[in-house]
């Protein structure tokens, strides 16, 4: 591993102890303490995205944050995507980022923490499929995801 690799893991870890989350076994527990550690309500939904740009994205509303994965992946990918997406919160990215987050390469350092933390979270949790707990997207949120030509046809 690299020093700097092994840097951003020494900080994944240390944040994941400070934010709660890592005590943590269960999806719906890590989802809690995300939205206990940013003080916004935290929303799971899927929809077809485009998977040549994105699996998953983040939007942030003047009250909540949506979670957005793709919904034609397996149920573990599904996991892993959120997983991603909630290390972005963690880390407080998507103030760089405009309210808006997408996940498609992991050669951005922001991309490679947030991976990072998903690894983490994943190898943490009790079980591989806890229930995702998924909603359907919020329709101003979708007419947000197609207006950035996310969405999947």
């Amino acid at each position: 591993m690299s020093d700097r690799a092994r840097r951003v893991h020494e900080h994944s870890r240390s944040l994941l102890r400070s934010a709660g989350v890592w005590r943590c076994r269960e999806l719906d527990h890590i989802c809690a303490a995300v939205e206990q550690h940013t003080g916004r309500q935290l929303v799971r939904s899927a929809t077809h995205l485009d998977a040549a740009t994105v699996h998953g994205a983040v939007v942030r509303t003047a009250d909540i944050d949506y979670v957005i994965v793709e919904s034609q992946t397996s149920p573990d990918h599904q996991q892993h995507i959120l997983l991603h997406e909630l290390g972005h919160l963690l880390c407080d990215h998507s103030d760089q980022a405009h309210g808006l987050l997408t996940r498609s390469t992991y050669t951005d350092p922001l991309e490679y923490e947030a991976e990072v933390i998903a690894s983490l979270l994943g190898q943490h949790l009790r079980r591989a499929a806890d229930p995702l707990h998924l909603q359907p997207v919020d329709p101003q949120v979708h007419r947000l995801l197609d207006s950035f030509g996310l969405l999947g046809r």
